[in-house]
């Protein structure tokens, strides 16, 4: 989104400074210029990604969420015209994950959106697609849009433990919040509001709030979760073991956003018509238009309403038809990805593995890319978001394939190593989706967590 502010580094004072952190992840976004500073790791890796399956996490690196409100009496009129989504069952205090998709049907923005009041709507992490689109419609319907990105946080608490901490630092009971359902309450003096919904794929919560309550709030969920084991979670961790562990593909490190192909798009952004993330790994140059999906390819189909007309609805009822590739989760073989570290002492080495996964955080980072192949070597999809799972002691990638292929058990293999780079196959088995497969927060029951009793 286009904005002539001036670029500046933002210390994380949403939360408080721990001497102990040495290592910060400087990033930033489409839409905001300034450039945060957000703790790379706190306790390491293993033990923070071991903090869902076994207490909670409380996470911070979302705290300056990418956010817009749009509200007024064509706030849904706007809406339909752009999201795939329904709109006739979406109810004041409930979220939804909202998907925008181009004329081809190929997604250009995701993320959650929650319905707040009849005419009023918040987007979290969907700009600048959206933006965008209110942008062509200003002077057009009669609705409010505001980017207000930079001024709401968002605190993640996924895990076993995660509703306990949440009643305690709200000093209520909670238990009555379904998934994807939301209600205000109050952490610290400051009015937040309580979403249950996480990528952890377990029991999972969101704290949303005002920037400048930011460092209390956070403050009173940690000190309140340390008698549960809860850990701070810092980039590394985050980023994205949880989002591969639990099926849910992530923009900029499963697929790409193909902004490219919308002129008028890149002339309002400001940007080259030119792809926004270099494809690495080893999937060829003709092969990298498959890094841009449909909701079917992700395994998100269920998400698109043909009730409404909506952008990109004439592409989407043909891939609805046709359904040529769905989303995985591969298995690569424990012998073969130790292979590739023992290389290290030999004369010839591959590319080795970064642990837990590809150091890969923002749009104008590289996507990682590999060739997935069948017995014959036939390509049949590409494997992303590539994990080490240290809970499962697997290496693990998600897998956009052709669904004659995505039944679990069936062998493939990738191709490992940048093109130019010695390469190796890769044995894999398609395995089941998600993979994290333990308490799972849309069907927990929270009846076996003890409710808060107020002292």
């Amino acid at each position: 989104m286009p904005n002539d502010k001036t670029t500046k580094f933002v210390n994380p004072d949403y939360i408080p400074f721990d001497e102990n952190v040495a290592l910060y992840r400087a990033y930033s976004d489409p839409s905001v210029n300034d450039i945060y500073l957000s703790p790379w790791t706190f306790t390491g890796w293993k033990d923070e990604t071991m903090s869902w399956k076994k207490t909670c996490y409380l996470g911070a690196v979302l705290a300056p969420c990418l956010h817009a409100v749009i509200s007024g009496p064509d706030s849904v009129t706007f809406l339909k015209k752009y999201f795939v989504n329904g709109f006739e069952k979406f109810r004041v205090g409930s979220g939804r994950h909202g998907i925008i998709c181009n004329n081809d049907g190929q997604i250009i923005g995701d993320g959650v959106m929650l319905r707040t009041d009849e005419q009023r709507f918040e987007t979290f992490f969907i700009s600048p697609a959206v933006d965008f689109c209110a942008s062509k419609e200003q002077g057009k319907l009669d609705f409010t849009f505001e980017n207000d990105s930079g001024k709401v946080f968002m605190f993640q608490l996924g895990g076993p433990r995660s509703l306990e901490i949440v009643e305690n630092a709200c000093e209520e009971d909670l238990h009555d919040l379904k998934f994807m359902k939301f209600r205000t309450a109050t952490i610290a003096g400051h009015k937040v509001r309580i979403l249950r919904m996480g990528m952890a794929g377990t029991l999972s919560y969101e704290v949303h709030g005002h920037m400048e309550d930011a460092q209390d709030v956070y403050t009173k969920l940690y000190e309140v979760g340390k008698p549960y084991g809860i850990r701070r979670l810092g980039w590394q961790a985050y980023n994205y073991c949880n989002h591969t562990e639990n099926g849910f593909p992530q923009f900029y490190y499963h697929y790409a956003y193909p902004w490219h192909k919308d002129k008028e798009f890149c002339d309002w952004m400001g940007v080259p018509q030119e792809p926004a993330q270099v494809i690495k790994g080893s999937l060829k140059p003709e092969d990298q238009d498959l890094v841009y999906v449909t909701p079917y390819d992700n395994g998100w189909g269920s998400r698109v309403k043909f009730d409404h007309d909506f952008q990109g609805r004439a592409a989407l009822e043909k891939a609805y038809e046709e359904q040529p590739r769905t989303t995985v989760t591969l298995e690569w073989n424990d012998e073969d990805v130790i292979d590739l570290f023992a290389s290290l002492f030999r004369d010839v080495t591959y590319d080795t593995p970064d642990l837990p996964y590809y150091e890969t955080v923002t749009s104008s980072d590289p996507l990682n890319a590999d060739e997935v192949r069948d017995a014959e070597g036939n390509l049949v999809g590409i494997s992303t978001g590539r994990v080490y799972t240290y809970y499962y002691k697997k290496m693990i990638s998600l897998c956009t394939l052709k669904k004659e292929y995505a039944t679990e058990g069936t062998e493939l293999y990738i191709t490992w190593g940048e093109i130019g780079h010695p390469q190796k196959k890769i044995r894999a088995k398609v395995a089941r989706l998600p993979y994290f497969n333990v308490d799972r927060n849309n069907s927990f029951d929270v009846e076996q967590v003890p409710h808060y009793k107020k002292q």
